[in-house]
């Protein structure tokens, strides 16, 4: 073989190899083992999917699934952790265990609902009608933009973490 031959050879070659090291994120929710699954933030077993979450992404070169037990997990980590811009985040609506698009749902906090670690933090669909009857709701936006609280910090109530309300 010579020099222009090798030369094609790795031309041609590593491409193919460089294309087949790249990991790409799901398009949608991972699918998560009930039961089974450990929360990315806490380590607890994710066990219902009422009250699950997940964050899909790229971090440091690798596509990454990572699955919370409760919606507030999901919020402290990506407070402590950098996500890229494209990272995908998902939530299950509270009534029918769907998964949504994090962006598109509507969050409340019910203290009278045991989540997984105590938050009350709830996600609807938009045309929920818990989402749409007049109690405060918020987005993921305002949720991720909040000061970091301390991990012991107990959940707020719903008039003290409402960004809109419904006449």
């Amino acid at each position: 073989m010579n020099f222009t031959s090798i030369q094609s050879w790795i031309a041609a070659v590593v491409p193919i190899m460089l294309i087949g090291c790249t990991q790409t994120v799901s398009d949608g929710p991972p699918e998560v083992r009930y039961g089974q699954t450990e929360c990315a933030h806490c380590g607890m077993i994710v066990s219902e999917a009422r009250f699950a979450s997940a964050i899909c992404a790229s971090l440091e070169g690798e596509a990454r699934e990572l699955v919370y037990d409760d919606i507030r997990c999901m919020v402290l980590n990506e407070r402590h952790v950098k996500m890229p811009t494209d990272a995908r985040r998902y939530v299950h609506d509270f009534e029918t265990s769907k998964w949504l698009k994090a962006e598109e749902a509507r969050f409340i906090r019910d203290p009278q609902t045991m989540t997984p670690m105590g938050s009350g933090l709830l996600a609807f669909a938009p045309d929920s009608p818990r989402a749409v009857d007049g109690v405060p709701y918020s987005q993921i936006e305002s949720l991720l933009k909040r000061d970091k609280p301390a991990d012991h910090e107990p959940p707020a109530t719903q008039s003290s973490d409402a960004d809109h309300s419904h006449p």
